[in-house]
């Protein structure tokens, strides 16, 4: 019994005595971060609030040997010496693509083989403009849109158009890019606008046009009726129901007129919410053996290119 609490209070003792000797693998690195943002010119960082001189410098503490720092992008480079390791970037105008506001990529840190951590790196835009679709189209009746500029470390940005008819309105401080017009009166498109956002050397184009107006008939065509005034045809077929459907983005109201010469012509027009959405049409009983006189149906909606519609009648048999 004794020689057995013996061994177990030797047991006891190298169990404390291997604890005491035990080294615990440790890595720090100081400051500690898993994100940095650089600044566009790649001269100032950021660790997460504030921005401080570029590169990035970090110390390692570690006892579990060899370590390393590894990045794949070309921009991005990296330098270590003894117990450290600083990370600097290029400087970047437009990025490659130019619909983003960051370029970013990961840096991991290895130790032999295995990973032991890394950081997140971005790199602000010099100029970023959202939304990132570059054409915008306004309404024939007048508008705006808006789009959102940023610069890198809230540089002073600038925005003009080469058109008199597009109207720039910048907020700089709340980073707002307002384009607007007035209603087009004119009979057609106008000059399509170029508007040039810059900030520094970097620029982004946004092209802006505005709706044309229009008017649409359907079905369009020549439209020939029976000597009865029963039937019809258009364009050669037949013509069952000789209704035409009319829309617009004119905010003129639609007239459906018909030339003197074809007084054998009736139109009825249909009306919802007090616009004309559509009209129908017939004929008189011809039966002379002279046809009744052709003429046209004309629709007219503001300055929209009027739809011109040939209307005739064959004569008796």
């Amino acid at each position: 019994m004794k020689q057995f609490k013996l061994l177990t209070a030797l047991v006891l003792l190298l169990i404390v005595a291997c604890k005491k000797d035990r080294v615990f693998p440790f890595f720090e690195i100081t400051p500690e971060t898993t994100e940095l943002y650089f600044a566009a010119d790649g001269k100032s960082v950021s660790y997460g609030s504030g921005y401080t001189d570029a590169p990035a410098v970090f110390t390692v503490n570690t006892n579990e040997g060899k370590w390393n720092v590894i990045s794949d992008e070309s921009w991005l480079h990296i330098t270590q010496k003894n117990n450290t390791f600083s990370i600097s970037v290029d400087p970047v105008d437009t990025l490659p693509n130019r619909w983003d506001r960051y370029r970013h990529t990961s840096v991991n840190i290895k130790i032999g083989e295995s990973g032991r951590g890394g950081m997140f790196v971005l790199q602000n835009a010099a100029l970023y403009v959202y939304p990132s679709t570059r054409n915008a189209v306004l309404p024939l009746s007048g508008g705006s849109t808006t789009f959102s500029v940023s610069t890198s470390r809230n540089a002073e940005w600038d925005a003009v158009s080469d058109q008199i008819w597009l109207q720039v309105n910048k907020n700089v401080s709340e980073g707002k890019l307002i384009l607007s017009a007035a209603a087009n009166t004119g009979l057609g498109e106008p000059p399509p606008a170029v508007v040039t956002v810059t900030s520094g050397t970097s620029s982004i184009i946004i092209n802006v046009r505005q709706d044309a107006p229009w008017l649409n008939v359907t079905p369009t065509g020549s439209v020939v009726f029976s000597a009865s005034g029963a039937t019809a045809r258009i364009n050669g077929e037949p013509f069952l129901t000789m209704s035409f459907n009319v829309s617009t983005n004119t905010q003129s109201p639609i007239v459906v007129s018909p030339s003197s010469s074809i007084y054998w012509v009736g139109i009825g027009t249909f009306i919802v919410n007090g616009i004309v959405t559509g009209f129908r049409i017939n004929a008189m009983n011809n039966s002379r053996t002279n046809p009744h006189p052709a003429g046209n149906i004309t629709v007219i909606a503001g300055n929209a290119p009027p739809v011109i519609i040939p209307v005739s009648q064959e004569p008796a048999p």
